[in-house]
């Protein structure tokens, strides 16, 4: 597989498994606005990686599932929401998801190899910035 394919993968591998743990977290949380929040997350995360796994599909590659390790990091979140403030473990496990998401794009950006798809992945990168900033306001919040 191209290096290009591979960057794009690590991208949809961290989106996969950040929907899956804010699809976690908004079942866990009694908060309808937080609720609210994390489906609208999980949405963003899934519609990005469909594109991109269509991208990859499309270039004959085999597009990535949910990396282990953003499984593992949704599993620390859910512990922590069970033996403490549920709403405060889950936005800060979740704002940590927000900046692996945006140092994968960062890193797929800066990498030669992925300048066709540069200009697609800047706009993609712009919603994950907006999303993070969220998650920082929820964090100071909680």
């Amino acid at each position: 597989m191209s290096q290009r394919l591979n960057n794009l993968n690590k991208i949809i591998s961290v989106l996969w498994g950040g929907a899956e743990s804010y699809r976690s977290a908004a079942r866990k949380t009694s908060k309808a606005e937080l609720e609210k929040v994390f489906v609208e997350h999980a949405e963003l995360r899934e519609h990005v990686a469909r594109e991109l796994s269509r991208m990859v599909d499309e270039a004959g590659g085999e597009p990535a599932s949910a990396a282990p390790t953003e499984k593992l990091h949704g599993v620390k979140t859910a512990v922590g929401a069970i033996f403490g403030d549920t709403e405060t473990n889950l936005v800060h496990g979740l704002e940590e998801h927000e900046d692996r998401t945006l140092t994968a794009f960062r890193e797929a950006i800066h990498h030669p190899d992925s300048s066709r798809d540069e200009a697609m992945l800047r706009e993609f990168m712009q919603e994950f910035e907006k999303s993070h900033a969220r998650m920082k306001e929820h964090k100071e919040e909680v």
